[in-house]
């Protein structure tokens, strides 16, 4: 079983993710609402995948991207935006594994994965 840690600031965003990764498998180990948090609780944490929204509180998903990255080269961090197509170049080339669109389906959320194995 594969853990998983959300950042993302919307609460009924962060249960939709935890109900579909719990319902595939995937344990969700913890849960951020803001970008400085999120950051904190990778280091302790260490996920395998991180979920993370573009537009955070206190760190936007660019910078927290930036600051995962630089902790381990092989994080596999998604992106989940509501602005996927004006953002995705600028992500992949910080490594990130996917963009998720917002809305997304199931489908979408383990293809993005998926990309990360």
């Amino acid at each position: 079983m594969r853990n998983v840690l959300l950042i993302e600031d919307y609460l009924n965003v962060r249960l939709v993710l935890k109900l579909l990764l719990e319902k595939n498998n995937f344990r969700v180990i913890g849960e951020a609402s803001d970008g400085v948090d999120g950051v904190e609780k990778y280091i302790h944490l260490r996920p395998d995948i991180t979920i993370v929204d573009y537009s955070l509180p206190l760190l936007n998903g660019y910078m927290i991207a930036r600051l995962i990255r630089s902790l381990d080269q092989n994080a596999c961090i998604i992106l989940c935006t509501g602005q996927a197509e004006h953002v995705k170049d600028v992500f992949y080339e910080l490594g990130v594994f996917a963009v998720l669109p917002k809305p997304f389906t199931e489908e979408q959320l383990l293809n993005a994965i998926r990309a990360c194995s």
